[in-house]
């Protein structure tokens, strides 16, 4: 079997972890989270020191799961324009993206209600940076 990516496109706070997680509990597939991997090197949901570092663990990440024998890993990330999209293509695997579609207004309403780590600014700036995704690549799940 060819062996997928199915990776999240969506604003921070729009439901990916979530999405992730249930998808997961329902498929077995395993989640490559570059916030998780950020948490367990340093403690933080974002350093920008640390990003160079980040993605080449999340490659190895996805890699070792492969061949350890998952078919199809889940990446948990906002991957908002196509620059981010194309860290996820590889010729060793097949890459599919699902749009979380929950609008801006909802994810900074959601950041109100739970103010960890000034996400705000960081809402603005991924909907600054955003792209659509090519509708053939995507399929869209609501949170």
């Amino acid at each position: 079997m060819v062996k997928k990516v199915v990776a999240s496109v969506g604003l921070p706070n729009s439901g990916k972890s979530t999405w992730a997680k249930q998808t997961s509990d329902e498929t077995g597939w395993p989640i490559v989270s570059k916030d998780s991997i950020r948490l367990a090197l340093h403690g933080q949901k974002f350093s920008d020191e640390a990003e160079p570092w980040i993605s080449v663990m999340a490659q190895t990440m996805i890699k070792s799961l492969f061949y350890s024998g998952h078919e199809i890993v889940i990446v948990e990330e906002c991957n908002c324009n196509s620059e981010d999209r194309y860290e996820w293509m590889s010729d060793e695997w097949k890459t599919e993206f699902v749009l979380i579609g929950t609008p801006k207004e909802e994810c900074l309403r959601r950041a109100d209600m739970d103010e960890e780590y000034g996400i705000k600014p960081i809402i603005e700036r991924e909907f600054e940076r955003w792209e659509d995704p090519p509708e053939i690549m995507t399929y869209t799940y609501k949170v």
